[in-house]
């Protein structure tokens, strides 16, 4: 029951949000000079590590949060991707959030 609403869910957001993510993306590329996509080792449920997708905020040459990726944390727009993570079965809209791979071990 529960997976069958994060499909359902993601899909229906997906497809809402869609344009607009594609839009964030090309916008964040621009303005970080580098590919718009951040992914990162996260430790999901059981231990299982897998890779979460982030819409890029920091310049890679500075390491400092843009205007635009400010923006985009605080509305939270830069999770947008993680509607794949969810529909892939990688992630749930409900239950904890994924650990940092490293922080894990602690």
């Amino acid at each position: 029951m529960k997976r069958s609403f994060d499909v359902i869910l993601a899909l229906i957001a997906i497809l809402l949000l869609g344009l607009l993510m594609v839009i964030v993306f090309i916008v964040a590329s621009i303005d970080t000079k580098s590919f718009g996509l951040f992914i990162q080792k996260r430790i999901g449920q059981y231990g299982k590590p897998f890779n979460i997708f982030k819409i890029k905020t920091m310049n890679d040459a500075t390491k400092k949060i843009s205007f635009y990726g400010n923006f985009l944390r605080k509305s939270k727009l830069d999770e947008l991707p993680q509607l794949f993570n969810i529909l892939t079965g990688q992630m749930s809209f409900v239950g904890p959030r994924p650990d940092i791979a490293g922080y894990y071990d602690l």
